[in-house]
């Protein structure tokens, strides 16, 4: 005989939800505990307003980090009539005080997981009961500290504050004990399962408790039914049971089966608590290279899902929004989506297990060199994270790994993520483990289902910009088939790689996105003013250069970025298909929000943008783009009159001039007193290799000035910044300013400011404008293809010119890791512009400025010839 409840109240347990109105106030000064603000009659003897639960304190708020302080009352409560009472909070972020009645009950360090708070049931009241909470947030972009909590001190998501009570909280009543935990843990071989419980029991003496197990398959019948019968102790009770089915529907990404799993605590015939849930059975593993999905080999297919929503920034609106997010993935070819390290609000998990999606599950360290702060508190911090995120979400199956930490640069970090990893299978012996995405500590390891040893994997971020040149193209179509060294990731010939990052921004339609934000937006929110802020810029940097006539909207530049995006993207996931290496790929991204807003495939409000309508071309294995747009064709004739005198040690221009026929002298043997003559001069370097060489460019600047030559530098003198990018892409050197004789003689006239504008999920638009030196090339229009080898890697900033050819709007900026600081939620950099072909008179004559990428060019490509021809020409016209 099964226990039955049949005509028996439920005696065991009461909750009485508190997701309605609180009244709130912050606390700049943290004042509150001194003023003892805990007492419900000093919280009202200050003003306060009042405040959703749940929900994100900066939705009212502006960019509020600090203190808060929440106060309401629950009805009142016999207190004979139950023997245990709970604060329960789903999730409060990130240190949450609490007091009832008065009364401190506990205090709980986490900001995105379950957490609950006993109450002494001798501190309730049979009439109203106050309940006061304080929530220190995390602290980001503030210079301040909170009772020892500074920046980034807290394990926190880049894409929100997400601060105080975000998610539901209720107050729970039991009797004899409760249900604490569940974890349903298939074992697909014998077609049964292991149901771990966790009982808490509240009776003084060892106690017997009849414990139902329920299962409903997706059809709604009752496939299982048993029970069983333990003698619980006082306090926690931990249980395990196997059970084995007739049959066992497994779930997958066609077929997401769905069991209905219940447990009821009886004891005798008086129903005690009870939990219900959805569960799935499938197994993930990863074996010689390959995913598997219930032993079926599986390629990934992925998007980065950042989470961040248009009306509220760190969670959704409702299911319905969550499940056209899904729809679109799927459509677009995707079975993965990896939120952006934070355990992600349940609902959307629950629409994930539904939609047979696959998910990466991630704490909320995202690491990336500076997050979070590292002291004495920070590895058992982290911990908590990791264990509250795993018992949280471990019994939905579209969570397929745990991917503990993410670029992992500092030595206290990277002595971390082996200790994490043994907490990890602790808490989940049936899923894979991910040590560290991207592998920047030592390479990236999994720890298969069950087991305690890591294997080696293959598993990078890679970036590139768009258009997306031959060398990129050639890499993704090779990675695996040789032996080779990515950052600290050892690839050897053969090996299987899954990567996990790549992808190109395009901005958003910022017309018709704003319009929407002012409809239905939060301009209290980051992800509402950062589209308005970007727009505002974009509208006036567009004036300010004049590019207004080719974009007199917005909305016509921002298509064109998107353009790009498209094309680029495409190109690179093509190449990465060819390559029978590539196991699985997770593009950046799908969703975007914060400082990436741009690089999503679909817009905030959930709007696909042309990239991804091409990335779903190729996840629907549609024929590859033609390589005609990546084509350059022209008749290299070299018309001008003028004597061309050429500088380039490295002789590749001069080797290119000699095999055209091209007549020209070298910098060396032009003679400073030749009657005025007009002239061309071309350097290809920064600087002077030898030293007695600056007496010719001070002749070279004479001539300019005195007798009006004009002078092209492929690679002018001037203060540059991310290097080793440059050196990558075969730009300049990036000699140091210091260091460079041109400058430190003062012999180069002009100071000039380069910054990096490559972009990556921020696009960077190098336009190149209808002038000679583009004869015969797409002018009026963005750097796309074909001008994928040439087209800048940084710009020209506030250099005031006579002319220009090609100009740039961005808001790209490398962040600079020395000083320890990162993007926020607060969003990406301004947005700024500058030249890539300027042209400035001096004297009597010019001197040409290029950023494009020519000298290590020239000979190789077309497109590369041709700008240098029609420089040539030009100058000769001038």
């Amino acid at each position: 005989m099964y226990p039955t409840s049949k005509g028996k109240p439920i005696l065991g347990s009461k909750i009485i939800s508190l997701n309605k109105i609180w009244n709130f106030k912050t606390d700049s000064d943290n004042i509150g505990l001194e003023e003892n603000w805990h007492l419900k009659e000093n919280f009202k003897a200050t003003e306060s307003r009042t405040i959703k639960v749940p929900s994100c304190w900066e939705e009212e708020f502006e960019d509020f980090e600090g203190v808060g302080w929440y106060e309401t009352s629950f009805d009142g409560v016999y207190k004979n009539q139950f023997e245990a009472c709970r604060l329960k909070f789903e999730a409060s972020n990130y240190i949450t005080d609490a007091w009832i009645n008065g009364h401190h009950i506990g205090k709980h360090e986490g900001g995105y997981t379950p957490f609950n708070l006993h109450i002494p049931t001798s501190y309730l009241r049979e009439n109203a009961n106050s309940i006061v909470v304080r929530v220190i947030s995390p602290i980001i972009t503030k210079k301040i500290s909170v009772d020892g909590l500074g920046p980034n001190d807290a394990p926190h998501w880049r894409g929100g504050l997400t601060a105080g009570i975000w998610q539901p909280v209720h107050i729970e009543l039991n009797n004899r004990g409760w249900i604490e935990d569940v974890f349903y843990k298939p074992v697909l071989e014998e077609k049964s399962f292991i149901l771990d419980l966790t009982y808490n029991s509240i009776q003084k003496d060892a106690t017997p408790f009849s414990f139902k197990v329920s299962l409903k398959d997706p059809k709604g019948t009752i496939v299982l039914q048993e029970c069983f019968d333990e003698q619980c102790t006082s306090g926690k009770n931990l249980i395990s049971r196997k059970f084995k089915l007739k049959e066992l529907l497994l779930w997958d990404c066609e077929n997401p089966n769905l069991y209905s799993a219940k447990i009821e605590t009886y004891n005798g015939n008086t129903l005690i608590d009870s939990k219900e849930l959805s569960i799935g059975f499938k197994e993930f593993t990863y074996k010689k290279g390959s995913f598997f999905l219930n032993g079926e080999k599986i390629f990934v297919k992925g998007g980065f899902w950042e989470g961040v929503y248009s009306k509220h920034q760190s969670y959704p609106d409702n299911a319905e929004e969550v499940r056209h997010e899904i729809e679109l993935a799927k459509k677009a070819g995707f079975n993965l989506l990896r939120p952006w390290r934070r355990p992600v609000p349940p609902i959307i998990l629950e629409e994930a297990d539904k939609a047979g999606l696959l998910i990466i599950g991630s704490p909320a360290v995202e690491c990336m060199s500076v997050w979070p702060t590292f002291n004495e508190k920070t590895p058992e911090r982290i911990q908590n994270e990791i264990v509250g995120l795993i018992k949280r979400d471990r019994n939905h199956p579209s969570i397929i790994w745990w991917e503990l930490f993410n670029e992992v640069t500092r030595d206290e970090m990277i002595q971390l993520i082996p200790k994490m990893v043994p907490v990890a299978r602790k808490c989940d012996p049936t899923r894979l483990i991910l040590d560290e995405s991207g592998g920047w500590a030592s390479g990236a390891h999994f720890y298969s289902p069950w087991e305690h040893k890591k294997l080696n994997l293959v598993e990078l971020h890679s970036y590139v910009r768009a258009p997306v040149n031959d060398a990129h193209l050639k890499l993704y179509r090779d990675l695996g088939k040789s032996n080779d060294i990515v950052g600290r990731t050892k690839i050897k010939a053969g090996d299987k790689i899954f990567i996990s990052e790549f992808g190109y921004g395009g901005l958003p339609n910022l017309e018709s996105t704003c319009l929407k934000f002012e409809k239905s937006g939060n301009p209290n929110l980051p992800i509402y003013r950062q589209h308005f802020k970007i727009k505002k810029a974009i509208e006036l940097a567009l004036e300010e250069t004049g590019l207004n006539k080719i974009y007199p909207t917005t909305e016509a530049f921002c298509l064109e970025t998107q353009k790009i995006q498209a094309a680029g993207n495409r190109r690179m996931l093509e190449a990465l298909l060819s390559n029978e290496s590539i196991n699985g790929y997770c593009i950046h991204a799908f969703t975007e929000g914060d400082w990436i807003l741009g690089a999503g495939l679909i817009d905030s409000w959930l709007e696909p943008k042309e990239a991804y309508h091409s990335i779903k071309a190729v996840n629907s294995a549609q024929p590859p783009l033609e390589n005609k747009s990546r084509l350059f064709k022209d008749d290299i004739h070299f018309s001008h009159q003028r004597k061309l005198f050429v500088y380039d040690p490295s002789k590749k221009l001069i080797n290119y001039l000699s095999s055209n026929n091209v007549d020209f002298e070298l910098l060396e043997t032009y003679k400073k007193d030749d009657n005025g003559q007009k002239h061309i001069f071309i350097s290809t370097e920064e600087d002077i290799v030898e030293k007695n060489e600056i007496d010719q460019f001070k002749s070279l600047f004479q001539s300019v000035e005195r007798d009006g030559s004009v002078a092209i530098f492929l690679e002018p003198p001037a203060k540059r910044e991310s290097a080793s990018m440059l050196k990558e892409y075969d730009a300049a050197s990036a000699k140091s300013t210091s260091s460079n004789s041109l400058l430190t003689h003062k012999v180069f006239p002009f100071k000039i400011i380069c910054r990096a504008s490559f972009g990556f999920w921020e696009p960077s638009m190098h336009i190149a404008l209808d002038h000679p030196i583009f004869k015969g090339m797409p002018t009026n229009c963005m750097m796309d293809e074909p001008y994928q080898e040439v087209a800048p890697m940084e710009t020209f900033y506030q250099l005031d010119a006579d002319d220009y050819a090609a100009k740039t709007i961005t808001w790209f900026r490398p962040e600079d890791d020395q000083k320890g600081e990162k993007r926020t939620y607060l969003g990406g950099e301004d947005v700024w512009h500058g030249s890539d072909l300027a042209i400035k008179n001096y004297g009597q004559g010019k001197v040409i400025l290029s950023s494009l990428i020519l000298k290590n060019k020239i000979g190789k490509y077309p497109i590369a010839n041709a700008i240098l021809k029609n420089m040539i020409n030009y100058a000769d016209s001038l």
